[in-house]
């Protein structure tokens, strides 16, 4: 197994790390505007999917 430089692992880690974040940042806005727009219409948990 060839060693990586720290560059590569650098940049690795920079791109997983900027997955994850993008990942729950998307998560966490999409979720509650689903949720809090249509729980004000009705209290139904499947409304929310679609």
């Amino acid at each position: 197994m060839p060693q990586l430089s720290p560059m590569m692992g650098i940049m690795f880690f920079a791109v997983i790390l900027a997955f994850l974040l993008v990942l729950v940042i998307s998560m966490k806005t999409s979720m509650p505007l689903l949720s809090s727009k249509e729980g004000q219409k009705s209290p139904n948990q499947k409304v929310r999917f679609f």
